[in-house]
């Protein structure tokens, strides 16, 4: 008999089929997929399986080379062969691989390989040779490869009480398999085929299994015995609304956690069964075959889910328990529920949590003392807590707050906003305990852990300052350039980031982020003019790519060390912040200032004014007409927000706008001005008298999950002219938000909504939103039409009118304060111009259009 060829240094197949299920059983990346490839690939060089592992091989290389090909991650399905083909080439790696001491020993056995004069290699089924010795009793399994494990029995396997006895079990044969014979199995098994060869190759492994065939068996041994892992065969699919309950009650009561994995039927597709079976950790196609069950269970069984986040549930109704508990096991979080209070610290020492999400009204004790008392122990003072509750009181909510808590979401909440608000604070704290960084690759920065600890160890410093640089449109370069090449560019960009700052320390904060530690003269001019002239040096800078030119856009957001309060993560929360805001300034640069005590009243002042602008006066429009150059009599006006204090006192928009943000009620504002501009549209259609108005909304309300409907249901209760109404749309705002935006667009045509690009100001490499978008208007940036003097800039505005006019959109010249440049502006071929030159704005919606002629 030939044996099969190996390297002298075969890889180990065991690692490699642990990586392809930990990835399908977690989360993939284009990195990953192309390391796979090159490793599965040196695999089959080295001939380290045998002929029907290499089949496997190959399978998932040919697999892996489709998604490389098409720049994409494995589906679904794919990801469903990958584990099936995963533990295929466990048990057929060759016997010259390196025997690693691990579980898989145990849990798989590469079964002896017959060859032909041909060299055809085949696998012989489990147990052949009781073909030839009748009653002969299996060996135990040894440390390489040998005899395959016990035969398959015709009839159902001991019940648990004999599965108990471990008297009789063979010895371990490594390291591996003596680790893990202790790790209790509980199998709600249906005695199928299947089921009866998962139970043997488990029980060779060494493993404790109970087997059960009806959940009352299943509840009854929970009570008695913790266990490790919960198998539940697809027999018992239709009953899992039972299991789930009998699940969440013993997480609830036992501080081990118990993993459940469930085999769905034939029928079912895993893609789609999330929601269903919202109580499992793990989904096992049911095309799988047993050696892929069990190497997904291997899986689980040495690395579990230690990705996975973990939030505690404080909650003393247990039926809001079990909604947030629902809501974010959906989304692959790991949960515990505690209904009482009074164990809530030994549960958090057990259970370890990413995150507290706690009630603020309980009995016994109170989220804000419970909140203290965390806050008051140097072990759990960094955990975030996240209060969820239906206190509607401002006082209250800021009380929780002050205590130590680190947000505050109302009842009731809908679940996508639970969910990315639990989710971006726990990545927010595993970032800043340096978990998840990404390694410099000799570009110059250093690492985030590094960046953190000398943050930390400046906190406080007068002459040192963040600086958050914040990259615009990573999704557009992603969908331009593919994963892999996007990877490649913002290396060669980190590189060149870390030399346009030398000798100053950068780090790469996150996939489109970057933190640089300033230090020098930290006054607002000398910070202002540093940050301006760095991001005028990276974007000025062009990156080459696939052939293609890459500029990156970007913002800078300032906060002195001094302001961090004595907190890093207050210091890059304001960083980021403050980054944001920046987007709005000509510049791209906004330096933190904090707050005295007069602002932080003023500001709490607006924001309850706001809150209730649906039943007080406090928002106004006034209108500023759009006049065509060439003379017409269309009545089109541009609404402007105002704002009256308590005092009556005007706020202009540019105060109170980023406030509303702040705070989340931009939405309220945003809905108040396009209602207010859709009943005055109605008013002046009634009085035979119809006007065009242009309404300004922000990127978060055309974003907001309901506002398409909202928007919709109230022009059905208004009678307005078709195109009568237009609303206006930031251009950096649709392209950082292109599909959405489109989508939002394209649903609303139909009901005679119009649309404008605001601030209008395209750069080469930047995608043609007047293609992909139902753009009817374009309103130049306020930087191209205050600098007409140059000829440059001339030109480029009339390049961006032809353009414009070739797609039938057309032009506004904005803030025309001058003839001089209302004149160089219709020489350009624009169409029309706003600003005082023409009109100032005011709160009258009579205008001479017809006599207004340039």
């Amino acid at each position: 008999m030939n044996a099969v060829p190996t390297a002298r240094d075969n890889p180990d197949m065991r690692g490699l089929a642990a990586r392809i299920t930990g990835y399908c059983g977690s989360h993939w990346d284009i990195n990953a997929v192309w390391q796979l490839r090159h490793d599965v690939r040196a695999a089959m060089a080295a001939g380290a399986s045998d002929a029907a592992g290499l089949g496997a091989l190959g399978a998932i290389e040919a697999v892996l080379d489709g998604c490389v090909a098409g720049n994409r991650l494995p589906g679904p399905d794919e990801r469903d062969e990958l584990q099936d083909l995963a533990g295929r080439v466990v048990l057929h790696r060759s016997a010259d691989a390196p025997a690693a001491p691990d579980a898989v020993d145990g849990l798989v056995q590469a079964a002896p390989l017959q060859a032909s004069a041909e060299q055809r290699f085949e696998t012989p089924p489990l147990a052949y040779w009781r073909r030839w010795s009748d009653g002969a009793e299996a060996p135990a399994l040894p440390a390489g490869p040998g005899p395959a494990p016990d035969p398959i029995q015709n009839e159902p396997p001991a019940r648990m009480a004999r599965m108990n006895d471990t008297s009789s079990r063979k010895p371990g044969n490594g390291d591996g398999e003596a680790r893990f014979q202790y790790q209790r199995i509980y199998h709600l098994t249906g005695n199928g085929p299947l089921s009866l060869e998962v139970d043997q190759l488990l029980d060779q492994a060494g493993l404790n299994l109970e087997l059960l065939d009806n959940e009352d068996d299943l509840a009854e041994l929970l009570q008695a015995l913790p266990a490790d892992l919960l198998l539940v065969d697809a027999e018992f699919a239709d009953r899992i609304d039972k299991i789930g309950t009998l699940i969440a009650g013993y997480r609830r009561q036992n501080p081990k956690y118990l993993t459940a994995v469930q085999i769905l039927p034939a029928d079912i597709d895993a893609g789609t069964a999330t929601e269903r079976f919202a109580m499992m950790d793990a989904l096992i196609s049911g095309s799988a075959d047993a050696r892929g069950i069990i190497a997904r269970i291997d899986q689980i069984l040495r690395f579990g889910k230690s990705d996975r986040y973990r939030v505690l549930i404080v909650e003393d109704d247990r039926s809001q328990a079990m909604f947030a508990e629902g809501i974010l096991r959906n989304a692959e979080i790991g949960t515990k529920v505690l209904l009482d209070a009074v164990n809530l610290l030994p549960t958090v020492k057990s259970f370890k949590p990413d995150l507290i999400l706690m009630d603020l009204n309980m009995p016994g004790a109170s989220g804000i003392e419970l909140t203290g008392l965390l806050r008051q122990s140097s072990e759990f003072r960094n955990i975030p807590i996240v209060f969820l509750s239906g206190e509607s009181d401002e006082d209250r909510q800021m009380d929780a707050l002050e205590a130590g808590g680190d947000d505050f979401l109302e009842k009731p909440i809908r679940p996508r906003r639970l969910i990315a608000a639990v989710q971006n604070r726990i990545k927010r704290h595993r970032a800043l305990q340096g978990g998840g960084e990404q390694a410099p690759h000799d570009s110059g920065l250093i690492r985030r852990s590094d960046m953190l600890k000398l943050l930390e160890a400046r906190i406080g410093a007068e002459d040192q300052a963040l600086l958050f640089i914040e990259i615009n449109g990573m999704n557009l370069l992603k969908d331009r350039l593919g994963l892999s090449e996007l990877e490649s560019l913002m290396q060669e960009f980190s590189a060149f980031l870390a030399q346009a700052c030398d000798p100053r320390p950068v780090a790469r904060f996150g996939d489109a982020s970057y933190t640089l530690l300033y230090q020098g003269d930290c006054g607002d001019a000398a910070l202002t003019a540093y940050a301006e002239d760095l991001r005028r040096r990276v974007m000025a800078q062009k990156f080459e790519i696939k052939g293609q030119s890459v500029e990156f856009r970007l913002q800078i957001g300032v906060c002195r060390l001094s302001h961090a309060k004595g907190s890093t993560g207050i210091l890059i929360n304001a960083g980021e912040r403050i980054a944001r805001q920046a987007r709005g300034e000509p510049s791209g640069v906004a330096v933190f200032t904090p707050q005295s005590s007069s602002e932080v009243l003023r500001e709490e002042a607006l924001i309850r004014l706001m809150a209730d602008a649906g039943h007080n006066d406090c928002l106004s429009h006034i209108y500023q007409p759009i006049v065509a150059v060439a003379g017409g009599s269309e009545k089109q006006f541009q609404t402007l927000l105002r704002m009256r204090d308590d005092e009556g006192n005007l706020v202009p928009a540019a105060e109170f706008i980023p406030i509303a943000e702040r705070s989340d009620l931009i939405v309220t504002v945003d809905r108040w001005s396009l209602a207010k501009a859709v009943s005055t549209l109605a008013e002046r259609q009634a009085g035979g008298d119809p006007i065009k108005l242009f309404v300004n909304q922000s990127s978060v309300t055309l974003l907001d999950e309901g506002q398409s409907a909202w928007l919709k249901n109230l022009l059905k209760a208004h009678s307005i002219p078709q195109n009568s109404l237009v609303i206006e749309i930031n251009h950096n705002d649709a392209l950082l938000n292109q599909q959405s935006i489109r989508e939002f667009c394209q649903g609303l045509i139909y009901d005679g909504v119009q649309f404008c690009l605001s601030r209008y100001n395209p750069r080469n490499d930047d995608a043609d939103l007047l293609e992909s978008l139902p753009i009817s208007y374009v309103k130049l940036a306020d930087r191209l039409t205050s600098d007409l003097a140059r000829q440059e800039v001339r030109d480029q505005i009339k390049a961006l009118a032809d353009g414009a006019h070739r797609r039938g959109v057309e032009v506004i010249g904005h803030c025309i304060e001058d003839a001089q440049s209302a004149a160089t502006l219709w020489m350009s071929g624009i169409d029309f111009i706003q600003g005082n030159l023409v009109h100032s704005a005011s709160a009258s919606l009579e205008f001479g259009f017809d006599q207004s002629v340039l």
